[in-house]
């Protein structure tokens, strides 16, 4: 927070965003400034907002004829399983747990992923599809880091070390990247990636498309 504080940007917490205006009317004139109005009252006068708003199911979840949660995401049980059938199986930002709700992250898709990979091969191609695993999906934290922009970078690891592990700054923002480049799966990414990096390094970040 302080790193972000120090770079002059604004952070709020508590607030969500309720409704943009583009125009307000004041004394019988229209003011041409546009505004964004948070859930405590407070307003935002902005000449561009890029709103990160959240995840909602893709049209094809959407219109599956499963049971879904408040959210909109495919309801299963403990196993990965759909709620009512033995033999589908949803995981990732579609489907949830309605008695161990997960945030809809990679870290969690990856390990849900693995589980049921060893569910398939294990139990159900050797055991048939009425079969049930002995264990239950259970989710291990394996912590949080995120570049901020700038070569800085945040990294939380109190759930997996203990309290104090915590690092912000360069060295948290190394780290992520290094974490970043051993998730790629391909060797021809852990290749790339690396020199995309050293372009952007040298003459800055490309953002046009053709």
């Amino acid at each position: 927070m302080k790193s972000l504080k120090s770079r002059d940007i604004d952070v709020r917490t508590g607030a969500a965003v309720t409704q943009v205006n583009e125009k307000e009317l004041q004394d019988g004139w229209y003011n041409p400034e546009v505004y964004c109005e948070l859930s405590d009252g407070s307003k935002i006068p902005f000449g561009c907002m890029v709103w990160s708003a959240g995840l909602q199911p893709v049209k094809f979840v959407q219109q599956l004829e499963f049971p879904k949660d408040h959210g909109g995401r495919i309801a299963v049980d403990s196993y990965m399983r759909v709620k009512g059938h033995k033999n589908i199986f949803a995981m990732g930002d579609c489907a949830a747990d309605e008695d161990m709700p997960l945030v809809p992250l990679a870290k969690v898709a990856e390990q849900q992923g693995k589980y049921l990979a060893a569910c398939l091969n294990d139990v159900y191609h050797k055991q048939g599809s009425e079969a049930c695993p002995e264990t239950k999906f259970s989710y291990k934290d394996v912590g949080s880091m995120v570049s901020i922009g700038q070569e800085r970078g945040l990294l939380d690891l109190t759930s997996v070390v203990d309290k104090n592990a915590k690092m912000s700054g360069f060295l948290a923002f190394l780290t992520w990247r290094i974490a970043y480049w051993g998730k790629s799966v391909s060797w021809a990414n852990k290749m790339l990636i690396p020199m995309y990096w050293f372009k952007s390094k040298l003459f800055g970040r490309d953002i046009s498309r053709f």
